[in-house]
């Protein structure tokens, strides 16, 4: 599915997309490919977790997808840092391949967010993380 939009921002990657015939969206950059079977893995993956009776909470939704990072507070981001031991990941850059429920790309517009998507659209950059940390603050629940 592709949409257009009157205006031009980064934040709209991440507009709610209610006529979607699926739960599950799949979110990647159009310069990233997955091979189909990785692919059908990590929905695989998304599916069992979200019929999973001891999720915490329950009923949760699921962020599965291929880009784990660490982010530290105080200091500057590292990829690299998630790659290596112990492999200790925090966040999830949906913008790298990743799995969510529909439902979840309502969260970024909540008013309490207002401020967050003016300044991606201001320095047209940290869409994908501001939607990991957005989901996980709010699902209380870390990406997968």
């Amino acid at each position: 599915v592709v949409d257009t939009y009157k205006y031009n921002r980064l934040s709209n990657r991440f507009r709610p997309l209610p006529a979607s015939a699926t739960e599950s969206l799949f979110s990647v950059d159009d310069d990233l490919l997955y091979d189909c079977r990785l692919a059908t893995e990590a929905h695989a993956e998304w599916q069992r977790r979200r019929r999973d009776p001891l999720a915490k909470p329950a009923g949760s939704r699921p962020m599965v997808g291929f880009a784990p990072r660490l982010l530290r507070a105080g200091k500057a981001y590292d990829w690299v840092d998630s790659y290596k031991r112990p492999f200790v990941k925090n966040t999830l850059f949906v913008t790298k391949g990743a799995f969510m429920h529909r439902d979840d790309y309502d969260l970024l517009w909540r008013p309490e967010f207002e401020p967050l998507v003016a300044m991606v659209d201001e320095h047209t950059t940290a869409e994908d993380i501001s939607m990991s940390v957005v989901f996980a603050a709010w699902r209380g629940v870390p990406p997968v």
